[in-house]
């Protein structure tokens, strides 16, 4: 929470992630959302749903049509965590070879 009085600091929005098979792309652009998320206080488990709308917010191209697929389908029986849903949407796009890549730049 922000000190009585204060105004709320306009924070960037980050860049939407288009479903790029790009491990450090994909980290680079959670840990944007996340950080806005944290700055608004969006936060905690009583945030979840809140966090996964907002989630689609910061999605386009191939990636917010897996979202309205997988996530936001009205057929689905059951609605992932945000973390579950960030997991998914990961396993989906960057695949492993090139997340062995990263691993490899960054070592």
């Amino acid at each position: 929470p922000i000190p009585e009085g204060m105004k709320h600091p306009k924070i960037e929005v980050p860049a939407k992630y288009g479903g790029a098979n790009n491990h450090q792309l994909f980290y680079t652009w959670l840990d944007g959302v996340l950080d806005w998320m944290r700055a608004y206080n969006i936060c905690g488990p009583d945030a979840d749903r809140h966090r996964l709308i907002y989630l689609r917010q910061h999605l386009k191209g191939d990636a917010d049509d897996w979202y309205a697929q997988e996530i936001d389908h009205p057929d689905n029986l059951e609605t992932p965590s945000f973390e579950a849903a960030v997991c998914k949407l990961h396993d989906r796009f960057v695949h492993s070879s090139t997340a062995a890549k990263a691993t490899e730049e960054f070592a």
